[in-house]
């Protein structure tokens, strides 16, 4: 156990900003993981999910935007959308190649939208209490999911990642 105290350290914000991101899937295999392709579908299946929850985390933080008075939170939501939009429609572009390829991903795709959009997406509630209740639990599992993903090292999507190598050795 380490005696040292915590030191204070100036933090700097950094702003998120969406990065115009586009990628050529022509040429890539379907199996793009050299020998592996129980990683390269694991893998794949971020393709099928991502998109929908990236929708879903844009369509939920425009909902919350009125309710945001500190400006600069209000700059980093917007951030937040513009990237996460990005993101959402790099991950979309590769859905036409992999059914060129001969796996169409549709099934699975129309499981994840219901999931977001009726599931998790917005309910005829009456203005008030309960609609603001349920706008804040689904900003708040965004921050969940979020946190999991980006903030705990060896545990979130990188952990699931090494997983795929683990189960596929092992069996």
């Amino acid at each position: 156990m380490s005696h040292t105290k915590p030191v204070a350290v100036a933090s700097e914000r950094i702003a998120h900003k969406a990065r115009r991101v586009s990628f050529t899937w022509d040429r890539t295999p379907l199996h793009w993981v050299p020998g592996d392709p129980f990683t390269t579908h694991t893998i794949n299946v971020l393709h099928l999910l991502l998109p929908a929850g990236e929708r879903w985390f844009v369509h939920v933080y425009r909902r919350v935007l009125p309710y945001i008075h500190d400006e600069q939170l209000r700059e980093d939501v917007i951030g937040f959308i513009g990237q996460e939009a990005m993101h959402s429609q790099a991950h979309d572009d590769v859905l036409p190649h992999l059914k060129e390829l001969g796996r169409d991903p549709t099934p699975y795709t129309a499981q994840v939208d219901w999931l977001f959009e009726k599931l998790l997406g917005d309910r005829t509630l009456p203005p008030g209490r309960a609609r603001t209740w349920w706008l804040m639990e689904r900003v708040a599992t965004i921050a969940a999911i979020e946190h999991w993903i980006c903030r705990r090292p060896g545990r979130g999507l990188g952990a699931v990642l090494r997983s795929c190598r683990s189960v596929r050795c092992s069996s």
